[in-house]
Formats: C-alpha cells, sequence, structure tokens
C-alpha cells in the first residue's frame, strides 16, 4: 500500500504484490537520488532487501545496519564501503535513534510522541536534506521502519519526509511472521525478566510488540498471546492503566485464562482499584482454584484494604498449595501485623527469610514489627540485615532512623534520614522525620528548614506544618507557629490535639484568652474526650475571671480522666475565688461525690474539710458537723494527724455555737493535744484560747483561768496585739466574776 503524508492514515485497498511492484518498479526506473520509505518488520525488511536484490539484479545494493543510536546519517553513509559504487542504499535500524524519545501508549498518534524534544537525527535530517541530494547523487535511499517510526518521522521530520515517494507497505510472510513472534514470546523465562528493563528498552520491547501485532498476516490467537504480552511489559513498568487495556484485549477473545485475569489483578491493584482487583483475582480462581498467585495477589490487595483477616486466609491458601512462596509468608506476615499479632507476624516474616534470606523488603518490614514490640535493638538490626541486601532501600534508611528516634540517638537517625533523602530526594517522610530528630536535639533553625523541605515537596501533609509549628513554638516565635498550626488545620480540620496545642500558645503565650477558648471549643467539638482540651479551657476561662464556668470546664476533664492531681489542684485554687459561697458549696460537692467513686482519700478529706468550713460560712453547722465528723474519720484512716487537729478544732468550734458545750471542751481539748503534739504552737495558743473561752462559760473558772494565762503568754511573746487583746479582755471578765464570787 503506497500512502502519501496526507492518506498515510487512510486504509487504501491494495495487495502486498501490489504494492512490491510498485516499489519495484520506482527503483527499476530510478536514475539516481530518491527517498522511500517502507513499512515492515525486522524479518520482512530482510525478506524485502532478497527480493529486491533477486529481482533488480542490474542495480548494486548495499544495507547500512544501524545497530546503536546515531545523531548523524550523512556520516555513517560517507563512511559506508564501496557507496560511491552503489545504486541503492537499504537503511535498516533507523527506529533505534527514536525510541528513547518515544512514549508509547494505547491511544492515537498524540500517545505515541514526546512532542516537547525532537531527536537529534530527526533535527539532522531535516536540516540535511539538501546535503543528502547533493553529496549522494547517485543513491537511491530505502529506509526499512516500523510504523512507529515513519509516523515519527512523518511528524517530526516533515521536511525530509517530503522529499520521498510515499510509504510502501510491505507485510512479512506467515512463516517469518511466526517465527519472530515466536522469539519474543519465548525469550523471556519468567515474567520478572521484564522488571529490570531500563525504560528505553522497555519502549523499544512494546513496539516491537505492537508492529507484530499491527502485521495484517499475524493469526488471532497470536495476536492474543502478544497482547498478553504487552501487558506484562506495560505491569512490570507500572504503566496499568496500559496494561488493563492489553489485558482486556486478551480477555475479549479468551474470557478463561487464569493468568490473565491474575495480572490484570495486579495492574488494578497498582492505580489503587483494590475491589475491582480483587474481583479479577477471584475470576481467576473460580476457573483455577490452584492459581497461588491468584492467592497471593488476592491477600495483597486485602491487606490494602486493611481486611487482614481474609488476607490471611488468602496467603494460607497460596502456602498450602506452594509451601515454599517466600512473597506469601512475607505478605501474611505483614496481615498479621496489621492485626497487632506482632509475634507471630516475625515469625512469618522469619519463614519467609529462610526461604529467600535476601529479600530485603521482608527485613525492612520485620524491622518495623520488632518496633512495634520496642525490641528496638533488634529492630535496627533487621533494618540493617536489609541494607546490607539493598544499600539504596530509602525504607529502610527511613524506618531505621524512626527507630533510632525512639531510643533517642538523634545523630545517628539523622544520619539515616540523610542517607534516606540522599538515595530518594523527595521522600518527604523522610524530610519530616529528620526534622523531629534535629528538633529533639534543639537545633530548631536546621528542623525548620527539613520541615520546609518536607512541605516544598509534598505541601499538603498537615503533619508536617504541625510538626513545623512545634518548632516555631520552641523558638519562641508564638504568631508563626500559629500560622504554620493554621495551615495544617487548614488541610485537615479534624485533630483535635492540634486545636487544643494552638489554644495553648494563645492562651499562655499570647494572652488572646477569648481566641484560645474558641479553638479548645473546636477541639472538644471532634473530640468530647479530650480531657486536656477541657482542663485548657478551664485555664483560659480563669484569665478571664469567669471562674465558675472554669471549675464546670475542669471538672469536665475529671470526669473523663479523675486522677490527674493538677487538674483537683486547679480546682482547689479556683473554689475560693467563687464570690458566692453556695456556689462553693456545690462546687466543692461535685468534687467531694468524684472523689469517693475514685478512692481518692487524701484527696476527699481535703475537699471535705472545705465543703466543712463552706457550710460554716453560710451557717448550715448541722451539715458542716456532719462534713468534719467525716474528715475525722478518713483523717483516722490515713494516720492524717495535722488534718486530724485541724478537723477536731472545727468541730469543738460548732459544737460550742450550737449550744453542745461539754462535747465542744472535749474536741478542744483533743485538738489542742494533738497540735502540741505536732509542736504547732501558733495552732495550740489558738485553741488554748478557745478552750478558755468556753471553760469560763460553762463556770470551770480555774482551767479557764490556766489557759487563758497560757494563751497570752504566747501572744506577748509573739507581739500579736489583736489576740493579747482578746485574752486580757477575757481575763478581766474572769477575774470581775471571781471577784464578785468571792464577795459573795
Amino acid at each position: 500500500m503506497r500512502s502519501t503524508l496526507g492518506e498515510f492514515d487512510l486504509d487504501v485497498s491494495s495487495t502486498p504484490q501490489e504494492d512490491y511492484s510498485s516499489l519495484l518498479r520506482s527503483l527499476r526506473r530510478r536514475k539516481g537520488f530518491g527517498i522511500e520509505f517502507v513499512r515492515c518488520s525486522p524479518a520482512g525488511g530482510s525478506e524485502l532487501i532478497a527480493k529486491i536484490r533477486r529481482d533488480l539484479p542490474q542495480k548494486a545494493a548495499g544495507v547500512l545496519d544501524l545497530e546503536e543510536p546515531i545523531s548523524n546519517l550523512i556520516d555513517k553513509i560517507k563512511e559506508f564501503p564501496n557507496q560511491e559504487n552503489l545504486n541503492i542504499l537499504f537503511i535498516v535500524g533507523l527506529e533505534k535513534s527514536l525510541v528513547e524519545y518515544i512514549r508509547p501508549g494505547y491511544g492515537g498518534a498524540g500517545d505515541y510522541y514526546n512532542l516537547d524534544t525532537i531527536p537529534p537525527i530527526l533535527s539532522h535530517l531535516n536540516w540535511q536534506r539538501e546535503n543528502f541530494r547533493d553529496q549522494f547523487r547517485h543513491l537511491c535511499f530505502v529506509f526499512l521502519l516500523p510504523s512507529f517510526a515513519i509516523k515519527y518521522i512523518l511528524r517530526r521530520a516533515p521536511d525530509f519526509f517530503d522529499w520521498g515517494s510515499g510509504v510502501v507497505d510491505f507485510p512479512t510472510d506467515s512463516n517469518s511472521l511466526m517465527s519472530a513472534s515466536f522469539k519474543l514470546l519465548f525469550e523471556r523465562t519468567n515474567e520478572e525478566d521484564y522488571l529490570e528493563l531500563p525504560d528505553s528498552d522497555r519502549t523499544a520491547k512494546i513496539l516491537e510488540i505492537q508492529e507484530l501485532i499491527d502485521e495484517p498476516n499475524q493469526e488471532s490467537n497470536r495476536k492474543v498471546d502478544l497482547y498478553f504480552e504487552k501487558g506484562l511489559v506495560h505491569s512490570t513498568g507500572s504503566k496499568y492503566e496500559e496494561a488493563i487495556i492489553s489485558f482486556n484485549r486478551v480477555l475479549e477473545n479468551e474470557p478463561n485464562l487464569p493468568p490473565v485475569w491474575n495480572n490484570l489483578g495486579i495492574a488494578l491493584g497498582g492505580l489503587g482499584r483494590y475491589e475491582k482487583a480483587i474481583e479479577s483475582f477471584d475470576r481467576s480462581l473460580e476457573i483455577n482454584p490452584a492459581c497461588y498467585t491468584a492467592w497471593h495477589g488476592k491477600g495483597i490487595a486485602l491487606n490494602n484494604l486493611n481486611r487482614y483477616k481474609e488476607a490471611i486466609e488468602s496467603f494460607e491458601r497460596a502456602i498450602e498449595i506452594k509451601p515454599y512462596y517466600y512473597t506469601a509468608w512475607h505478605g501474611r506476615a505483614v496481615a498479621l501485623g496489621g492485626l497487632g499479632r506482632y509475634e507471630e507476624a516475625i515469625e512469618s516474616f522469619d519463614h519467609s527469610l529462610e526461604i529467600k534470606p535476601d529479600l530485603a523488603e521482608a527485613w525492612n518490614n520485620k524491622g518495623i514489627t520488632l518496633g512495634c514490640l520496642s525490641r528496638y535493638d533488634e529492630a535496627i538490626e533487621s533494618f540493617d540485615r536489609s541494607l546490607e541486601i539493598k544499600p539504596d532501600l530509602a525504607e529502610a534508611w527511613n524506618n531505621r532512623g524512626i527507630t533510632l528516634i525512639e531510643i533517642d540517638r538523634y545523630e545517628e537517625a539523622i544520619s539515616s534520614f540523610d542517607h534516606a533523602v540522599a538515595i530518594t530526594p523527595n521522600y518527604s517522610t523522610a524530610w519530616n522525620k529528620r526534622g523531629i530528630a534535629l528538633s529533639n536535639l534543639g537545633r530548631y533553625e536546621e528542623a525548620i528548614e527539613s520541615y520546609d523541605t518536607a512541605l516544598t515537596i509534598k505541601p499538603q501533609d498537615h503533619a508536617v506544618w504541625y510538626e513545623r509549628g512545634v518548632v516555631l513554638f520552641n523558638l519562641t516565635k508564638y504568631e508563626e507557629a500559629i500560622t504554620s498550626f493554621d495551615k495544617s488545620l487548614e488541610i485537615n480540620p479534624e485533630y483535635s490535639y492540634i486545636w487544643n496545642n494552638r489554644g495553648n500558645i494563645l492562651c499562655d503565650n499570647l494572652g488572646r484568652y477569648k481566641e484560645a477558648i474558641i479553638s479548645f471549643d473546636k477541639a472538644l467539638e471532634i473530640n468530647p474526650k479530650d480531657d486536656v482540651a477541657w482542663y485548657n479551657r478551664g485555664i483560659a476561662l480563669q484569665k478571664l475571671g469567669r471562674y465558675e464556668e472554669a471549675i464546670s470546664s475542669i471538672y469536665q476533664a475529671i470526669y473523663i480522666k479523675p486522677n490527674d492531681a493538677f487538674k483537683w489542684e486547679a480546682i482547689e485554687i479556683l473554689v475560693p475565688l467563687l464570690e458566692d459561697t453556695f456556689t462553693k458549696v456545690k462546687s466543692l460537692q461535685k468534687g467531694i461525690k468524684i472523689l469517693e467513686e475514685i478512692g481518692n482519700l487524701k484527696r476527699l478529706l481535703s475537699f471535705t474539710y472545705k465543703l466543712g468550713r463552706a457550710l460554716f460560712e453560710v451557717g448550715n453547722f448541722t451539715e458542716a458537723i456532719v462534713n468534719f465528723q467525716t474528715c475525722e474519720q478518713i483523717a483516722q484512716e490515713l494516720n492524717d494527724i495535722p488534718n486530724l487537729a485541724l478537723t477536731l478544732f472545727q468541730l469543738a468550734r460548732l459544737y460550742h455555737l450550737i449550744g453542745r458545750l461539754e462535747q465542744s471542751r472535749l474536741y478542744f481539748k483533743d485538738s489542742l493535744r494533738l497540735f502540741k503534739r505536732l509542736d504547732d504552737p501558733e495552732n495550740s495558743a489558738t485553741s488554748t484560747l478557745a478552750l478558755g473561752n468556753l471553760e469560763m462559760q460553762i463556770g470551770k473558772i480555774p482551767e479557764a483561768l490556766i489557759h487563758l494565762k497560757e494563751a497570752k503568754t504566747y501572744y506577748q511573746a509573739q507581739d500579736n496585739s489583736d489576740r493579747l487583746s482578746e485574752v486580757n479582755f477575757l481575763l478581766k471578765i474572769l477575774e470581775e466574776a471571781t471577784a464578785n464570787y468571792v464577795n459573795r
């Protein structure tokens, strides 16, 4: 089929014999310079050269076989032996100079060509076409090329192409085509052969396969095999969309091939379409339940969906069929780790490594699992084994660094992260973790640089913005820290701890208490069980003088986590600040109820004592007595002599006020005894004065006189004029009463 530039892609009907005859006539008549383009396969090209040499014996023909990419064809022709005596020069292999610049695809022409860069050889052909004519007027050039190369020349070297006589389509004969197809299909020993292909070789392989598929004489069943092969080349190069199209072309013709369904599942999984991948693996297993690779692939897809129990079942089915299937043991270990069954996971990793000791990924993942068990030294050994096998495994360097952070070996951690980013400069996680290690060393400015690099790579990583904010806080750059937290929350507003820490800076460092409360409220919308946010909210309310609300907020924190001493201490500070005594009583009663439930006797004693004092203040003597009696019991149980002495003194005062004077006298005497035992002269004097006053009232004059004089002696020594005045007043009354008694 001879086609012109404009009609190259049209379907022009002609027979192979007609096309050949047309080319032969052109070459026979040609006297000197000319250019012919022939679309053919390598096998078809060899056949065509032999046929032309046979049919045109009067023409001297040579073959320039380009085995490597070139950028200058004129020099190659000049160097060709005896070229000045030739009439025809066949150019074979020019496509090798184009492959590096081609992006093979599955759609139209636009998917085949990199339009950004022109291959040097095509620039050369465009600019040197007059030189071709002038230097080689005696030669007719016949370019034997596959379809993709002709299309590329047509689009990227149109000036050179215009000098040609069009394109002749020369199909490969059936026998040669079968031989070429079989050679391609059977030259690999397994699918892994394609994994190590460089990009240029992978592109060339795909183009070679496509040429064989497009051959007019290609048999339909062989096309199926070639599409499958093309899918494998795409899939092993992570070109999963293209692979899926190739595999689907196979399944349109042969829907019952388990390997195709299996590889389709792998490609779907590579795109993160795990549910569809599982469907594909299941189709494979319906046809062949013993396809262990399909069980394995299904397990991987289930792992990626966090469906670990089902994944374990799939991996175990694969292992039943092939006990030494090390990748299935490895996948099973990952699934067990996902369930938190770390010891079993390590056993499974060990099975995998017994079979294949040089599986670097298994050593790496085993290290992660050991880290989950806090077996950090063993984890580091495992990462080191991984790196002995594969020194450029960036993930192992990163995980090693993370583990070193856990045991505070920050300098070594930084070195590990440096290795990771040297291998993979765009490894944002490693830059982030490196920042954390630097921060832990107090190298905050360097940490910021590391975080900024991570954010250049992955600007939507909210965790890095947060860590960056923490470091800015440590640098006392509070406004910048808030800005960094805000960026984190803009990306993901659902993290309560970030709202909480934002509120802390606003409250503690910037004095913006109302804004802080808004931030704490956001934290609590997300996590109403965040006791720290409730507590911090209470502190902000305290700063605003809103004491009752502050107490309520801190009690919310206590309900969630009641054993933190700092929360109770905050309540004890806040309660005295309340102006209304009845509100004080309610606040203390709330605390007492919680303390009784958690059995914190020491704190319960303190709150009960304070409640007794508050009830005393409002004149509720009966309930005050009940509370102090409870205090008495708790203090005795705790053997807390100081608080027992104070409690007895308060009971004595209350009994005095309600007229139960003998009980009051007993409690005063007991409290006085304990204060003296504690060597507490101030409280001893207070009790002595109160006891003397009571004894004077009940007519125990000698005892009253002794106690009042004892109190006077102490207050004289302390130069306490107020107390001394009170004692002297009572002594005067007592002396007058005594004188009156004597005169009678």
